[in-house]
């Protein structure tokens, strides 16, 4: 493959083909409508719910409360890079350790807000979308706390490798030697149908972003065009996938990753200000003692002078962000 960047560099060092043919393969399996998605996401997301809890269960199995507290040998040497408060502690790096690993399982909660922009997609999004989010984030929180405490009991912390813990859990960990290979390459397949499952989540949510603004006339209208056969946004996935693809080819991992993190904090914070300043901004006169204010997602007659001021103001609110 082409050389491109630099080890440890801002750039991939070889052009990763394979990483965006799989974003545009991703992308374009969303076009083929949100319910055979939503499907084929449901059995991906099963699977890999699946193959954590019987790890869980497996480490809780031979687990050793005892790990929870193991100080650190004096002939090993862990993240140097962060100052040790006291290795006999549960929290050995203190405070500013736990913040550093908050940081880091934020990225575990991305993605949930994604359901609300598939809200037009939904029978009953006043009553599903709440709740889908609030069990949604029960369960990822169960989930990764189970496992994350079944690890920690199941070979020392100072034992597990940062970019593949259970991996090397499984190999190094008590149990088994047969039912450990097993779960071995049950966690293999597992963190490839994951990325699978997230790339699919995630490529829901951008085209049906573009396509709203292009119903408000902040983007081109074309992308706010619907296949018929599908009735997806296929005008608006093309782009979403041409740009994914593009980053993905060029960019190497931990690149994306903190474009992500600084995209997501970006997307929030500007959420919110929208909110707020459409809170506290005065609505223009055509719309003050208009119609009653129809409930949440109620099916109403679509008044054209009324949805220009709509879009008018979205549009100011958009500016000012700038």
């Amino acid at each position: 493959m082409p050389l491109l960047g630099t080890p440890n560099g801002f750039f991939a060092e070889q052009l990763d083909f394979i990483a965006a043919a799989l974003v545009i393969l991703v992308v374009l399996t969303t076009c083929f409508g949100m319910q055979k998605s939503a499907w084929l996401n449901l059995v991906l997301t099963a699977v890999n719910v699946g193959v954590l809890t019987l790890l869980s269960i497996f480490m809780l199995v031979y687990a050793n409360p005892d790990f929870l507290l193991s100080p650190l040998p004096a002939n090993i040497t862990w993240q140097p890079q962060l100052s040790r408060v006291d290795l006999t502690t549960f929290l050995p790096y203190g405070m500013a350790g736990l913040i550093a690993g908050t940081a880091t399982c934020f990225n575990a909660f991305i993605g949930f807000d994604m359901m609300s922009m598939c809200a037009e997609e939904v029978k009953d999004p006043g009553k599903s979308i709440p709740r889908a989010n609030i069990i949604s984030v029960g369960i990822v929180t169960l989930l990764l706390s189970t496992s994350t405490l079944a690890l920690l009991m199941y070979v020392p912390w100072y034992m597990l490798d940062v970019g593949a813990p259970f991996l090397v859990a499984m190999e190094t960990g008590p149990g088994d030697s047969v039912s450990r290979s097993v779960l071995f390459y049950f966690v293999g397949v597992g963190c490839l149908i994951g990325m699978f499952s997230n790339l699919l989540t995630s490529s829901l949510g951008a085209p049906r972003i573009l396509y709203a603004m292009g119903q408000d006339g902040l983007v081109f209208s074309i992308f706010s065009k619907v296949v018929e056969p599908f009735k997806t946004p296929l005008m608006a996935s093309i782009p979403v996938a041409g740009i994914a693809a593009l980053l993905t080819l060029i960019f190497n991992i931990s690149s994306l990753a903190e474009f992500m993190c600084l995209g997501t904090l970006i997307a929030y914070s500007m959420c919110s200000l929208g909110v707020i300043i459409l809170r506290y901004s005065p609505a223009p006169e055509k719309l003050i003692g208009a119609a009653k204010i129809p409930q949440p997602y109620e099916y109403i007659e679509v008044d054209e002078e009324k949805a220009e001021l709509e879009r008018k103001l979205s549009g100011e609110i958009v500016v000012s962000l700038f």
